[in-house]
C-alpha cells in the first residue's frame, strides 16, 4: 500500500511542477503598440472678437485652452465662452482682468484635448 501511495505523490508532485512551468512560459514576453489614434479636428475661424471651432469630436468640449502673449504689448488674459449652447460647436472671446475684450497685444492660443 505505501508503494501505492508514494507513487501517486509522485504523480501528483510532477503535475504540479509541469503546471507550474507552463505558467511561468505564458507571462513572459513583451508586448509593444506603436501608432495614434486620430479624430478629424474642428473647423475653427477667426475674427476681431474672438474664435469660433465647430464641428468639432465630442472630446473638444473637454479641451483646455491655454494663452500665451508674444510681445511686450501682451497683458494677462482669459478665453470666455460666448455661446452658451450645449453643442460641441464653441465661440469663444480673449478679455483682460476686468473681463473687457482685447484691443492691443499678440497671443497664441494653444488647444490642447484628451
Amino acid at each position: 500500500m505505501s508503494g501505492k501511495r508514494f507513487a501517486l505523490s509522485v504523480a501528483m508532485s510532477l503535475a504540479l511542477v509541469g503546471q507550474a512551468q507552463a505558467g511561468a512560459v505564458v507571462a513572459s514576453g513583451m508586448l509593444q503598440f506603436t501608432g495614434s489614434i486620430v479624430e478629424p479636428s474642428c473647423t475653427t475661424t477667426v475674427g476681431s472678437a474672438g474664435w469660433r471651432m465647430d464641428d468639432c469630436p465630442a472630446l473638444a468640449r473637454d479641451s483646455l485652452i491655454g494663452i500665451e502673449g508674444v510681445d511686450g504689448q501682451a497683458l494677462p488674459v482669459q478665453a470666455v465662452r460666448v455661446d452658451q449652447g450645449a453643442t460641441v460647436d464653441q465661440a469663444y472671446r480673449l478679455v483682460d482682468g476686468r473681463g473687457e475684450p482685447l484691443t492691443q497685444g499678440h497671443y497664441v492660443v494653444i488647444l490642447t484635448s484628451p
